[in-house]
């Protein structure tokens, strides 16, 4: 049976995270294996929405390059 790669907890996971959120113009504060946002006090419903679906493509890129 193939061995099956598996994500554990990383320390530098938020690192990674945030090298690939921002090359797509999302700054987010890395901390351990952590990402945490300090959003703008008036933000928009579809800015959020950016700011998550940029957040989503950066952890499917780590994730696939860890399991790689």
């Amino acid at each position: 049976m193939p061995e099956e790669k598996r994500l554990g907890i990383d320390l530098e996971f938020g690192e990674l995270i945030n090298a690939a959120t921002e090359k797509r113009g999302l700054l987010v504060r890395p901390i351990i294996n952590m990402c945490v946002f300090s959003p703008p006090l008036v933000i928009s419903r579809e800015e959020i929405d950016v700011m998550f679906d940029i957040l989503d493509e950066a952890i499917a890129e780590v994730e696939a390059e860890m399991l790689s």
